[in-house]
């Protein structure tokens, strides 16, 4: 099944906090992936689901971005929490993606500073390469100055490869989004392009862009071949293939007690030979 994505949260401080966290009701067997921009290596917890590293990144002196991802096997309301200090903690919740969704070496990264403006000036340094289809393919975008109370634009989603943009709801100064994520699908195999755009307003700021891909489930159900055949007999094959031998003999048998007419070319009855 396609996958679908079902709902976020986030929690954010500008001037950085420790232990940061974001309330959300993930759904059992749907997959919450986490970004995290901080002041130092941290790591994402909510007591009770195991998160798995995705990739994180390094740049511009104290700033990093992490990204976590995990399937959810408990539910129900959660806290999760970014250990170091954090300016900035988003979570995302996607269906039809598998158990263990991430696609091996599919994250690639990169930090631009002063990037210039227009729609797709920022890209990772490697384009993710999608090794197993139909899969998401996941981008997260942050303007650092922003996130630190900067009063800049928002970055766009890219569109070299179509990406839906999803707000990730941090503000920093002129209640100005900082940050941007955004999926897409993808059913061919191959490395895309993972882009963003920078407003003009924008341009000389510090910017991370993270991207990972991550494979969907298998549709599940009933096939033809594995329906359980309950009241009924099967015979076994050697009696079937017996019974076929003793009905073609027949056959023959009856064949041998029919004629050919010469003058209407009729097949009928030799009842001589029948008596």
């Amino acid at each position: 099944m396609a996958y679908a994505y079902v709902g976020s949260a986030n929690n954010y401080d500008t001037s950085g906090a420790t232990n940061l966290a974001a309330s959300y009701s993930p759904t059992v067997g749907n997959t919450l992936i986490v970004a995290a921009v901080t002041e130092a290596t941290t790591g994402i917890s909510d007591g009770h689901n195991t998160y798995n590293a995705v990739g994180s990144t390094n740049a511009f002196g104290s700033s990093y971005v992490t990204v976590v991802e995990a399937n959810v096997t408990t539910g129900g309301s959660l806290s999760i929490a970014s250990s170091a200090t954090t300016l900035g903690i988003y979570v995302v919740e996607y269906s039809g993606l598998a158990t263990s969704a991430l696609i091996s070496g599919s994250f690639e990264s990169a930090a631009q500073g002063s990037p210039g403006a227009g729609a797709n000036v920022l890209a990772t340094t490697t384009e993710p390469d999608v090794t197993s289809v139909p899969a998401m393919l996941w981008e997260f975008i942050v303007d650092v100055q922003s996130a630190n109370g900067g009063t800049n634009p928002a970055p766009t989603v890219g569109t070299t490869t179509a990406f839906t943009s999803r707000t990730v709801g941090w503000v920093g100064g002129s209640s100005n989004q900082s940050a941007v994520a955004g999926d897409t699908r993808i059913t061919s195999s191959g490395s895309y392009h993972a882009t963003g755009g920078v407003n003009s307003s924008s341009q000389y700021d510090n910017f991370f862009i993270v991207a990972a891909a991550f494979v969907e489930g298998s549709a599940s159900g009933p096939s033809n071949q594995s329906l359980p055949l309950t009241g009924v007999a099967l015979a076994p094959l050697a009696w079937v293939i017996r019974r076929r031998q003793i009905r073609a003999r027949e056959r023959n048998a009856q064949l041998r007690h029919w004629k050919r007419d010469e003058s209407s070319g009729l097949i009928l009855p030799d009842y001589k030979k029948v008596a």
